[in-house]
């Protein structure tokens, strides 16, 4: 006997219009034709969840559809903890797509669907992790300029992500990313526009603007000018020139400049008055007229007390620079200071720890800050729906909720997180800075830039040679010294007193001067990451 079985239909999401999930939101004129959120649907496919695109010049939708089947190719039965990089390259449209693949839960409070069906009595929605991706739309033809801003993307991808991660759980679906693109995805899309407008000219400033010579003697001082350099290479060539003389600075950092790479040179700027921090520049200059003047609070990173900013909270003092992908240096030109962060590998730990903490506070405080303007019954006057306007609940020069604390400095590199001071001066200069610097003293004007190039060539070779014994020759020389201080501890012997030869032996023989291998090992860590961490923690070399 046959017996009818009835089945419901299972209700498929409409694809939204390219009306409904657009946004022309990027600024013109930069490397970006669109931004988009793309996800895996079990039931449609790849679908285009939302796209950032400039007021003109974005790809149409066909094009866009098929670069979001494109980067998911393959990526449906493959599962991943981690976030993880795609490049996608389109010949015939002409278009690159930098991508970024990673698994998150869909909004719960939201009725859109992405993966899920309603089948039956058990409608609802089944909490599945779905894949999503973050993709960034380039002109091919822009891919030799574009490339050099790879590891800037693949740096900042993550915290991205994870802000919008937060922002998905906690906010409905159309806040979430209307929230996402306007503080964090557009301010992040000017930085990049930002450092390729600013970028340092390849070639070096002319030898009578550099402060190697008895002029930068007499304006700074020759052991200030040591100290300065001498961090500066510490810290993987990353530092912050900060002052109120924008002639004085820029002779700073041109004499710094001498010590980069052309390739750094380009993600480097010279002194502006409306300039503010960039994390990812290697050498910069910040304006501030107030430094060292007293009940200097409130001030803006760009010197301009009140100058408003896209985001407020990142105004005041140097809260961010913990976001450098490097240590960094400050040198501060009006009080002849030199200070420093945590150099590697502690640096990497307290980055890590700080982006951590400081994604929370940022998701934290944005669903707070909706929360409270949905509830203050404004959301319907004089700002769409339920965004609340970037002032709301913010104040200029603030950390935006006490995520550094309220305490107040004159300086504002004093800046203390967990209890511990971000960063702390530097007292002393390297034996091989001060002799580059009295022998380029004492030659010809015309002859000194030339000289300290010729100097970072032989340092560069230094940092090869290194990296190349620790490849060559680190993992067994700490298996010796590992066991060798197995076999004087069995025997009672002090390890101190083993014949076996130390690494500060070796490192001279391989013309390292120890007091200098903090120079040495920041340079080497560009060509090989991690080599500071093998030597100071494996090694045991400080």
């Amino acid at each position: 006997m046959s017996q009818n079985i009835s089945f419901e239909s299972i209700s498929l999401p409409a694809t939204p219009t390219a009306a409904e999930n657009r946004s022309h939101c990027l600024p013109e004129n930069g490397f970006f034709l669109a931004v988009m959120s793309v996800y895996w649907s079990n039931l449609v496919g790849p679908r285009i969840e939302h796209i950032w695109t400039p007021p003109v010049g974005c790809p149409d939708e066909s094009t866009l559809n098929l670069l979001a089947k494109q980067i998911l190719n393959g990526e449906v039965m493959r599962t991943t903890d981690v976030i993880e990089p795609k490049m996608v390259v389109l010949q015939e449209e002409g278009l690159i797509a930098m991508s970024y693949l990673y698994n998150a839960n869909p909004s719960t409070t939201d009725s859109h669907s992405y993966s899920t069906m309603t089948l039956g009595s058990t409608a609802g929605t089944l909490a599945m992790s779905t894949k999503f991706v973050l993709s960034f739309v380039v002109p091919l033809v822009y891919l030799q300029n574009f490339s050099s801003f790879f590891g800037v993307m693949s740096d900042h991808a993550p915290v991205l992500i994870e802000i919008l991660r937060g922002f998905r759980a906690g906010l409905r679906l159309n806040v979430a990313l209307d929230m996402f693109a306007d503080e964090h995805l557009v301010p992040f899309v000017e930085d990049i526009m930002t450092m390729e407008a600013v970028a340092m000219a390849i070639e070096g400033a002319k030898a009578s603007h550099i402060a190697l010579g008895r002029e930068g003697d007499q304006v700074f001082g020759r052991e200030f000018i040591n100290r300065a350099i001498t961090s500066h290479l510490q810290t993987n060539s990353s530092t912050v020139v900060i002052g109120n003389n924008i002639t004085i600075m820029n002779m700073m950092i041109n004499t710094l400049a001498l010590f980069l790479s052309a390739e750094d040179r380009a993600k480097s700027c010279h002194a502006r008055k409306q300039h503010r921090y960039l994390p990812d520049l290697f050498l910069q200059g910040i304006y501030t007229p107030s430094i060292g003047k007293q009940g200097h609070s409130g001030t803006g990173m760009d010197g301009e007390k009140g100058q408003g900013s896209r985001r407020l909270d990142k105004n005041g003092r140097l809260y961010h620079i913990l976001s450098s992908p490097f240590p960094t240096t400050i040198v501060d030109t009006v009080r002849c200071k030199v200070e420093q962060t945590e150099r590697l590998p502690k640096y990497s730990t307290l980055r890590s720890d700080y982006q951590k903490e400081h994604t929370k506070c940022v998701v934290d405080r944005t669903i707070s800050r909706v929360s409270a303007w949905n509830a203050s019954g404004q959301s319907g006057h004089l700002h769409h729906g339920s965004i609340p306007p970037l002032n709301f609940q913010k104040n200029s020069g603030s950390d935006g909720g006490g995520f550094w604390g309220g305490k107040r400095e004159n300086s504002w590199t004093n800046v203390e997180w967990k209890g511990q001071k971000v960063v702390k001066e530097v007292q002393g200069a390297a034996p091989m800075v001060e002799n580059l610097v009295r022998c380029v003293v004492g030659l010809p004007i015309e002859m000194r830039e030339g000289y300290v190039r010729q100097w970072r060539r032989g340092l560069v070779k230094r940092a090869l040679t290194l990296v190349k014994y620790v490849k060559n020759e680190g993992v067994e020389l700490v298996q010796q010294l590992e066991q060798q201080k197995f076999v004087d501890t069995s025997k009672g012997e002090n390890p101190a007193n083993s014949q076996a030869q130390s690494p500060q032996a070796i490192f001279q023989q391989l013309g390292v001067d120890p007091s200098d291998l903090g120079i040495v090992l920041g340079t080497a860590e560009r060509i090989l990451p991690s080599i500071t961490e093998f030597v100071r923690v494996h090694m045991g070399i400080e």
